[in-house]
C-alpha cells in the first residue's frame, strides 16, 4: 500500500451540496463493486465484524450479493462496557448473517514466546493476539475474511487527521494556533454528542498540541519518555509529517495536507495494520480481503475535499453517511470504540505475574533499556496510578 509513486488526484478545495450528494453516490457504487470483485473465490467467504461503522457498512454490501454468510466478532474478558457486541449483533440479525463471538482472555496473552514465533518478531501491538484468536476461529467456517481496514484512513478517520486540518485552515487563514487552543477553555464542558459546540471545543483543544507530539498520537512514547527510557542516549526525533503545515506558502501547505490524507502514503497502515491482518490471517491459513483498499474506493474518496471529511470534532464523514443510510444515526455518530483489550487492567491482576518475569532483574532487555525507568513503569502500573500497558505490553515481548 506505500506506494509513492502511485499520485492520487488533487482534492478540490471545495465543492457544492449537491456535487458532494453525487460523488457520495459514486463513493457507495466504488464500496458495492468492491465487495463484489472480493467475493470472488471458489471456497467459504465471511466477514470480520466489529460493529463499527466499516465492517457493518462492509455487512451491508455483502449481504447485497451473498446470503447466509458467517461473521466473527471479538470481545474481550472484563471490558463488557466498552464491547460493541449489541450493535454485531443488531447488523448480523438485520441482514441474516450467522454471528460468532469469540471471547478473548488474558490467557490468550500468556504465551509470550508463542506469539513472538507467530509473527517472526516481537509484534508488539496490543490487539494483535486477539486477533489471531478470531482467525483461528473463523477458519473454521471460512477460509475468505472481509476486513474493515483502511476506512479510516481513506475519510481522515483518527484524530491525528482531525488535528492537521484544523492546524491546515489555521494556517489558510493566518490564525495563530495559540489564539485558536485558548479559545477551547471557553465553551461549555459538557453539552451532547451532536452539539457543534461541543464538536468544536474538542477540534480546537486538539489544536494546543505541540506539533511533533502531535504526529505522535497513535504512538505509545513521546520524546521525553523515549529518551529516558532508552540506554542509547537521546535519539533523533521521528519524521514530522506537519511540517509542511507550517507557514512556508500556501501551495506548501496543500501539498502537505494532501499527503497526510494520502493512504498511499500511511506508513502505519503499511507497516502496522496491514501486516498485523495478513500475518495473523494466514497464520491459520485465512485469506484476509480488504474491499476498502480497492483502488476505485481510495481514488473516488480522495476526490472529497477535506472539509467534507472532517466536520467539528469527527472525521469520515462520507463513510459515516453511508452508515447512517443504513444503521441511522445510532452508528454514524458513535465515536471510535477501537478494538484493543483491556491490557491495563490484566496487567494489574491475571497478567501481573507475567510482567514481572518478563521485566525482571534476568531480562536481557536491559541492554537497550534502563532498568531503573523500566522498574519505575511496571511500579506506577501496578500501584494504579499509571497506565503504562502501551509501552510494557512491547518491552515484555522483547
Amino acid at each position: 500500500i506505500l506506494d509513492r509513486q502511485r499520485v492520487l488526484p488533487r482534492r478540490p478545495r471545495s465543492i457544492s451540496r449537491s456535487a458532494e450528494g453525487e460523488l457520495l453516490e459514486e463513493l457507495d457504487g466504488a464500496v458495492s463493486r468492491a465487495v463484489r470483485r472480493q467475493l470472488v473465490a471458489d471456497v467459504p467467504v465471511g466477514l470480520f465484524l466489529s460493529g463499527g461503522i466499516d465492517s457493518s457498512l462492509l455487512l451491508a454490501k455483502l449481504a447485497e450479493s451473498k446470503a447466509g454468510f458467517d461473521a466473527f466478532t471479538a470481545t474481550f474478558e472484563g471490558a463488557e462496557e466498552r464491547s460493541e457486541l449489541p450493535f454485531a449483533s443488531h447488523a448480523a440479525a438485520r441482514f441474516g448473517a450467522r454471528l460468532h463471538q469469540v471471547v478473548v482472555g488474558p490467557n490468550d496473552y500468556e504465551d509470550l514466546p508463542g506469539l513472538v514465533a507467530a509473527f517472526g518478531e516481537p509484534f508488539a501491538d496490543v490487539a494483535a493476539p486477539a486477533q489471531l484468536c478470531l482467525a483461528q476461529a473463523a477458519r473454521r467456517t471460512m477460509t475468505v475474511a472481509l476486513m474493515g481496514d483502511a476506512g479510516d484512513e481513506i475519510c481522515g478517520g483518527y484524530e491525528s487527521h482531525v488535528l492537521a486540518y484544523y492546524l491546515w485552515r489555521a494556517r489558510q487563514l493566518r490564525i495563530p494556533v495559540g489564539h485558536l487552543s485558548g479559545l477551547a477553555r471557553l465553551l461549555p464542558a459538557r453539552v451532547g454528542y451532536r452539539s457543534r459546540v461541543r464538536a468544536l471545543k474538542r477540534g480546537l483543544g486538539l489544536l494546543g498540541a505541540d506539533f511533533r507530539d502531535a504526529c505522535l498520537l497513535r504512538a505509545n512514547l513521546d520524546r521525553a519518555a523515549r529518551n529516558r527510557l532508552l540506554t542509547l542516549g537521546r535519539q533523533p526525533d521521528p519524521p514530522d509529517p506537519f511540517t509542511a503545515l507550517r507557514p512556508r506558502g500556501a501551495e506548501s501547505a496543500q501539498v502537505g495536507i494532501e499527503a497526510f490524507f494520502d493512504p498511499y502514503r500511511d506508513r502505519v497502515l503499511a507497516d502496522l495494520f496491514l501486516p498485523k491482518s495478513d500475518m495473523t490471517a494466514m497464520q491459520h491459513g485465512l485469506e484476509g480481503r480488504a474491499p476498502l483498499l480497492d483502488d476505485e474506493v481510495i481514488r473516488t474518496a480522495a476526490r472529497f475535499p477535506l472539509s467534507s471529511l472532517i466536520r467539528g470534532a469527527s472525521g469520515k464523514q462520507p463513510l459515516r453517511r453511508l452508515a447512517a443510510r443504513t444503521f441511522g444515526d445510532a452508528l454514524s455518530l458513535r465515536r471510535k470504540t477501537g478494538f484493543s483489550p483491556p491490557l491495563d487492567v490484566w496487567l494489574r491482576g491475571p497478567l501481573r505475574s507475567l510482567a514481572r518475569d518478563a521485566l525482571g532483574p534476568r531480562s536481557s532487555i536491559f541492554e537497550f533499556v534502563k532498568r531503573v525507568e523500566v522498574d519505575l513503569l511496571v511500579e506506577q502500573h501496578l500501584a494504579g496510578t499509571h497506565a503504562h500497558q502501551r509501552v510494557l505490553w512491547p518491552l515484555m515481548l522483547l
